[in-house]
């Protein structure tokens, strides 16, 4: 297939360097997806928004409406529990007085928002 495009060899090699890229990249965010929230995703894209950050009261704000409105699920969670497993993955990081998207956290936003199919397909949480 690939020698069919009619382009050098190095272009070859760089066109399947980027795609082995995107197909590791697309299989740690569907292993991401499987222990995600959906509300973990938009705590996320507010961060996007915000240029890739959220001050700590913010996020106690957002996490304490999210609580709020779970009906029991999250009783027994605080802010730390909520995002514990978006920091040991690397998706975001605590700063000081906010937390802030990685690279890896930014890049996975991204491609969730061209994959809007994977978004609705998140724990309703």
């Amino acid at each position: 297939l690939i020698s069919s495009l009619n382009i050098s060899n190095e272009s070859k090699v760089e066109l399947l360097a980027c795609e082995v890229s995107l197909y590791q990249s697309a299989m740690r965010y569907f292993g991401i997806n499987k222990f995600l929230f959906r509300s973990q995703y938009n705590l996320f894209s507010i961060m996007v928004n915000n240029g890739g950050a959220i001050r700590k009261d913010d996020a106690y704000r957002v996490f304490d409406t999210i609580k709020n409105n779970s009906n029991e699920v999250f009783s027994d969670w605080d802010l730390i529990k909520y995002i514990a497993y978006p920091v040991s993955i690397g998706l975001i990081y605590e700063e000081v007085d906010e937390y802030k998207l990685t690279p890896t956290g930014r890049s996975y936003v991204a491609f969730m928002s061209r994959n809007l199919q994977l978004v609705e397909e998140l724990a309703k949480l």
